[in-house]
C-alpha cells in the first residue's frame, strides 16, 4: 500500500474518468503516477474532480512530512512547470510521478482553463490552505529531461 509523503497515512484509490488516482483522505494530497497528470489535464474538470475527491480532514504537522515517494521511497523534488510559475509541486525523478498538495490540483485546473471560462465554485468542507506565490526559482529555466519528455504544456523547471 502507498503512504502519503505528507502525513504518512495510507493513500486511497479512486477512478476519475479512466484514470486511477491515489490520494490522502487525511491531508487531501493527490498522488499521480507517470502520465496521469497529463491525462487529467486534458480536461481541467477532471483535474478539479480528482483534487476534490480527497478532502483534507486536518492540517498535517510539518514535522510529519517525509517527502518520500509513495511508490519507490526516493526523495521528492520541488519543481514548477514553466507555464505555471509560482505553483510549486513535488515529483519523483526516479519514477516520474507527481505529488499535489491539498488545493494544488484545483489551482492547476484553474490555470489551465481558457480565460473567462466559468465553473461553479463549491465551498470545500473543512480547513483550507491558501496557495501563496512561491519564492523565486533558483537558476534559469531548464528543459525537461529528454529521457522523460513532457507535453509542451508541461515543461518542468527545477
Amino acid at each position: 500500500m502507498l503512504r502519503c509523503p505528507v502525513c504518512s497515512d495510507l493513500l486511497h484509490r479512486k477512478a476519475i474518468n479512466t484514470v486511477q488516482v491515489d490520494g490522502c483522505v487525511t491531508c487531501g494530497g493527490l498522488w499521480l503516477e507517470k502520465g496521469e497528470l497529463q491525462r487529467l489535464s486534458s480536461d481541467p474538470r477532471l483535474l478539479r474532480e480528482a483534487g476534490r475527491s480527497f478532502t483534507r480532514q486536518q492540517e498535517p504537522p510539518k514535522a510529519a512530512r517525509s517527502d518520500a515517494c509513495p511508490a519507490c521511497a526516493q526523495p521528492l523534488s520541488p519543481f514548477e512547470f514553466d507555464r505555471f510559475r509560482g505553483l510549486r509541486l513535488d515529483r519523483c525523478k526516479s519514477c516520474n510521478s507527481v505529488w499535489l498538495d491539498h488545493g494544488e490540483a484545483e489551482e492547476l485546473a484553474r490555470r489551465l482553463e481558457p480565460a473567462g471560462a466559468a465553473h461553479p465554485v463549491e465551498p470545500e468542507p473543512g480547513p483550507t490552505a491558501a496557495l501563496g506565490p512561491a519564492g523565486p526559482v533558483p537558476g534559469s529555466p531548464h528543459p525537461a529531461d529528454p529521457a522523460d519528455p513532457e507535453p509542451d504544456l508541461f515543461s518542468p523547471v527545477e
